[in-house]
């Protein structure tokens, strides 16, 4: 997943399935701008959670912007080898789906 901090920068960690994290790369761009929302614990578990109800696989990216209405992105990669997009809302409810073959 790729999370960015209060100050813009952006790092790419990855997440086991019992939360241990290691960060993989770190890079600041002069124009990344934070998001309003952030991936604390709390907000992983719920949008892993919902994500996994709607396309049962292995989550692959988890994305947080400045989007009003679909703030939230997750991608699954499912056993058949879809890579499904999931939109969520702030309340981690689904708002939009693209499954890629």
């Amino acid at each position: 997943m790729q999370l960015t901090a209060a100050d813009g920068s952006e790092s790419e960690v990855r997440v086991t399935a019992d939360l241990a994290t290691t960060v993989v790369s770190s890079e600041q761009d002069d124009d990344d701008s934070a998001p309003t929302r952030t991936l604390d614990e709390a907000t992983i578990r719920a949008l892993v959670d919902a994500a996994l109800a709607e396309a049962d696989g292995l989550i692959t990216d988890l994305d947080a912007d400045n989007d009003d209405v679909s703030p939230y992105d997750v991608s699954v990669l499912t056993g058949d080898r879809q890579s499904v997009d999931i939109d969520f809302s702030a309340d981690f409810a689904v708002v939009g789906t693209d499954i890629d073959d």
